[in-house]
């Protein structure tokens, strides 16, 4: 009887779920060039917020062996403990019309990294077209079956969390609506010939340095209801708001390095980390000697030294960049160089050993 009963508690679940994304790039002729360089789309979900997927995008090939197409990519960011199977449709527009689109029935698997398109598009074929504003517009249609044997516990506790992560999506969403909307702001920050209005309580709460400023009510700035901003341009103060009323930055790898100045100077402890993580996944022989720069000057020791280690493992290609030899702290250069010499020392030793 009590087996029964148990039996009653369990059955086969089948979903499935759908989403629709677009990403725009601006700019396409001017991004990256070489070969295995990639940007990355902000995070996009399911309807039910669930999976967080990302685009990746190869302007000039992911690898040597497609160096002349364009590389597109699904990935997933949340690990899978189910396989399920995924119609995607990936196409790329301009302003204008459709230039390409590729539809395929994938059975997914939970070891499977990413998913999509080496040769995509031939990057000639991008670049002769005539597009508004050079810009792209790439569209990811989705739709994902997948079967699970479920309990009635688990199904509580995986509603529960759908609910959760869907009641945080739409948060974040309705915060961001209220950073574009002017209408209840209360405060402007003016940063050249651009104006972000704001709101002086949403500051506050999540920068001391804002909470300072507005507590003194002799401030210039708390009189006017607004401050200047001269030591960072539009495009780091809108991604430092962005993540002051969303804790997300959408083109992180692009602005991490200048991010990490404004987490800085305005106390965001979060927005610090997420630069350090970004700039680390980000660390390769051209702009390695730049992230150094970075973690010294901001005292990121992690990263500091995790850097160093990387050039001493990539030494020779560092020195031929531009932006070691743009390295003018005679500090750190020196440091640098002790600890290449402290590993050439413990080489000098093993070979002498062996010899």
């Amino acid at each position: 009887m009590g087996s029964s009963k148990g039996d009653d508690w369990t059955y086969t679940r089948k979903r499935t779920e759908e989403t629709k994304y677009k990403w725009t790039i601006k700019d396409f002729s001017t991004i990256p060039q070489k070969c295995g360089d990639k940007i990355q789309s902000p995070s996009f979900f399911t309807e039910d917020g669930e999976r967080e997927w990302k685009l990746a995008f190869y302007p000039s090939g992911c690898n040597l062996l497609h160096p002349d197409s364009v590389g597109l990519f699904v990935t997933p960011l949340m690990p899978e403990d189910v396989k399920f199977k995924i119609e995607l449709t990936l196409a790329i527009f301009t302003p204008e019309e459709m230039i390409r689109s590729r539809n395929c029935f994938i059975q997914w698997k939970k070891d499977m990294p990413d998913w999509g398109y080496q040769c995509f598009i031939k990057r000639s074929e991008l670049l002769s077209l005539k597009k508004s504003n050079d810009s792209i517009i790439i569209h990811c249609d989705m739709r994902i079956y997948d079967t699970a044997v479920v309990s009635a516990f688990d199904n509580i506790s995986s509603d529960l969390s759908k609910s959760l992560k869907s009641q945080k999506r739409s948060l974040i969403n309705d915060f961001r609506s209220l950073f574009t909307d002017p209408q209840f702001s209360d405060f402007r920050i003016i940063v050249g010939n651009e104006i972000f209005h704001v709101h002086k309580n949403i500051l506050a709460a999540r920068s001391s340095t804002f909470a300072v400023m507005f507590k003194h009510e002799e401030m210039e700035e708390n009189r006017k209801n607004e401050v200047k901003i001269e030591n960072m341009d539009s495009e780091l103060v809108k991604g430092m708001l962005e993540y002051i009323y969303t804790s997300e930055v959408q083109d992180l790898e692009r602005l991490a390095c200048g991010l990490l100045g404004a987490a800085e100077q305005y106390d965001l402890g979060g927005l610090k980390n997420m630069c350090m993580d970004t700039m680390y996944n980000l660390l390769t022989a051209e702009n390695a000697a730049d992230i150094l720069v970075h973690a010294d000057l901001y005292r990121i020791s992690r990263l500091k030294e995790d850097t160093i280690n990387f050039i001493k493992e990539h030494l020779t290609e560092v020195q031929s960049t531009e932006s070691f030899r743009k390295i003018s702290n005679a500090g750190l250069l020196m440091e640098l160089l002790l600890a290449i010499g402290k590993q050439d020392g413990k080489t000098n030793k093993t070979d002498e050993k062996n010899t």
